[in-house]
């Protein structure tokens, strides 16, 4: 059942799948962005690469979980 698997995932990780997948799709875009300093990488790339397929969503989630832009967070990593 869906919903059982749910609650067994948030019971053994803490957050929800949804939660836990996102997380891992903002760290990696926070490598991704930490790496594309002259490589010419977009932050729409980074978001893309990311499995964001809306890069709005991709910037406003990102400030959610991180507390900066992308386009802050990757002139920060320089």
């Amino acid at each position: 059942n869906e919903d059982y698997l749910r609650r067994r995932f948030k019971a053994f990780t803490g957050v929800s799948p949804h939660a836990y997948l996102e997380n891992l799709r903002i760290e990696n875009a926070k490598k991704l962005l930490a790496q594309s300093q002259g490589s010419g990488m977009t932050i729409s790339d980074v978001a893309y690469l990311s499995g964001f397929y809306d890069v709005l969503y991709f910037s406003r989630v990102f400030k959610k979980r991180v507390g900066v832009s992308p386009s802050r967070w990757k002139t920060k990593a320089m």
